[in-house]
């Protein structure tokens, strides 16, 4: 089964979820520094290939880029470059997603302010709603 992994990409972090193309379920995965981002990425391949990154399109309620757009496709850029295949969704509304899915989880409020955790489940719902898409 073909491996793909999910990036909700951020200036000081980066989420990343993984799925199986024949299985279409996400998972949260980790959250990373940015900046250590393409290193991890490039140790996970080797661990197991991935066939597939997206990464989430910043966009404003209007569709226009938003002001981390920049970043996002620079990075993206940068993992182009060091060979990993790239697809964009649109990552509206994710982290007010993963926000409302941690506090009903019943987690305690100190959990619930993670923003590590809420980048985790930030990419897995970036990448579920790929998978719903293309599936």
């Amino acid at each position: 089964m073909e491996r793909i992994l999910g990036l909700d990409i951020g200036s000081v972090r980066t989420g990343i979820a993984t799925a199986y193309m024949g299985l279409g379920v996400a998972s949260s995965l980790e959250t990373v520094e940015s900046k250590q981002l393409i290193e991890r990425l490039i140790q996970l391949n080797k661990e197991e290939k991935i066939s597939l990154i997206v990464v989430g399109k910043a966009t404003q309620m209007d569709g226009t880029r938003s002001e981390s757009m920049r970043f996002i496709e620079d990075m993206a850029n940068k993992l182009e470059k060091s060979g990993f295949k790239i697809v964009w969704q649109d990552e509206r509304f994710t982290s007010k997603l993963a926000s409302k899915s941690i506090a009903q989880s019943g987690m305690s409020k100190k959990k619930r302010q993670d923003k590590t955790l809420i980048d985790r489940v930030s990419a897995t719902i970036l990448l579920q709603s790929y998978l719903e898409r293309i599936l």
